[in-house]
């Protein structure tokens, strides 16, 4: 017997229920989570950007492995990410990263997380 069956209700039950009576506590919750995930993927996503820089700096552009791996860690962050296209500069891909990075980590300490 499944624990769903034991309590008799379903998560989306549950949050469908505590988004109707518990309202701000579900969005409390709700951003918690999406800052926790954010602080965990910025010192991942600091590395990345250091070892592109190190990585043939000579190169312009980036490699699809790259891409995919820049790609993949702004789609952690589960909020409006920046746009990087293909034909972008190495160096203006970084510049782009650590400006997100930082505007990112400067809302965290003006909302206090």
């Amino acid at each position: 017997m499944t624990w769903k069956s034991i309590l008799k209700i379903d998560m989306e039950e549950a949050r469908r229920l505590g988004r109707k009576y518990a309202s701000k506590e579900m969005l409390q919750g709700d951003t918690d989570n999406m800052v926790r995930r954010q602080k965990e993927v910025i010192p991942r996503l600091k590395k990345l950007i250091s070892n592109i820089e190190i990585k043939n700096p000579r190169i312009n552009t980036l490699s699809s492995n790259e891409l995919s791996a820049i790609d993949f860690w702004l789609k952690e962050f589960r909020m409006s990410p920046p746009q990087i296209k293909d034909n972008m500069r190495r160096k203006e891909i970084i510049e782009i990263l650590e400006e997100y990075i930082s505007d990112v980590e400067e809302a965290h300490k003006e909302y206090g997380y």
